[in-house]
């Protein structure tokens, strides 16, 4: 729970030296773990959701579809989607950001596009004909979900239960393991 000036003063480096260090250390997990889920076989019902964040600032938002084992609460998959800042900006943050913008395009990097990646993994990496899928109320889970049904000869069905995200975030609720992923 220290902040990372804290743990650089403490461990005597610079803060710069600190995040290089940390850096690198996220990478290596984020390999070591797509090389072991690449050979793994689901077999439990799941939970996907979308977690918003940012990058740097809030001129640069993030939403990271997750795909998390519902008993197991293991994290198998997800992708990453891109956007520009939403909600209203002032003239000055306007000018901000068509230079913050500028060069940088966000093309494939839809919500919509970043979900589907996540159902072909999901289709990849099962056995079963059919798998449960929990999500909330997200209009773009549903679509692509029943476009993916639709496309014939493609397995696993998917069976799709839709929760409300104003529910409480209780081991009651069908999306707790992303809930509790997410806190």
């Amino acid at each position: 729970s220290a902040s990372s000036n804290f743990v650089a003063r403490h461990h005597h480096l610079s803060a710069d030296s600190l995040q290089l260090r940390h850096d690198r250390l996220a990478r290596n997990a984020l390999f070591l773990h797509s090389f072991l889920t690449d050979s793994l076989t689901i077999d439990e019902p799941l939970v996907a959701d979308g977690l918003e964040s940012f990058v740097h600032n809030q001129f640069f938002p993030i939403n990271l579809n997750i795909l998390i084992g519902k008993e197991s609460q293991f994290v198998y998959y997800f992708t990453e989607s891109h956007s520009r800042r939403k909600g209203t900006t002032t003239e000055k943050q306007k000018r901000l950001m068509s230079g913050m913008y500028a060069g940088k395009s966000l093309e494939g990097s839809k919500i919509s596009t970043m979900f589907r990646l996540l159902l072909d993994y999901l289709g990849e990496h099962t056995c079963k004909r059919t798998v449960r899928l929990h999500t909330d109320e997200h209009p773009v889970y549903k679509s692509e979900i029943r476009k993916w049904n639709k496309r014939k000869g493609r397995f696993p069905r998917i069976d799709h239960e839709r929760t409300s995200s104003e529910k409480p975030r209780t081991h009651q609720n069908e999306l707790f393991a992303v809930n509790y992923f997410d806190r």
